[in-house]
């Protein structure tokens, strides 16, 4: 092409690389753990990604008074809105025993747990 030099090409195509790649990635959902699920921020969490195009909740962790039972069970909603469908039936994991099955974690724990 007139005005192109191998350079230039060489960096559209490099550019055009990355893009594809990043369409890929963006096509698969990461999984993700929250830590301090059932409390306020741990809630905003799950419900922030309820529908999140690139997020998909694999593991939900709490206090050891929580662990066994299911979200809905040891869960009290406190924020506005519905608690999602698709968490109600999640098994809470506890802290200590915590085996993550995804790709990332969010925190919802204080402070002075999260050290």
């Amino acid at each position: 092409m007139p005005g192109m030099s191998a350079s230039n090409g060489t960096l559209k195509g490099i550019e055009d690389r990355r893009l594809k790649d990043r369409r890929r990635a963006m096509k698969r959902k990461w999984k993700v753990g929250i830590l301090g699920a059932t409390g306020t921020v741990g809630q905003r969490f799950i419900q922030l990604l309820e529908r999140h195009p690139w997020f998909e909740v694999a593991d939900v962790a709490a206090s050891d008074r929580s662990a066994g039972k299911t979200y809905q069970q040891a869960c009290h909603w406190k924020i506005s809105g519905h608690m999602p469908e698709y968490v109600r039936k999640m098994k809470v994991e506890g802290l200590r025993v915590l085996i993550l099955t995804g790709d990332l974690v969010f925190s919802g724990l204080p402070s002075s747990m999260a050290g």
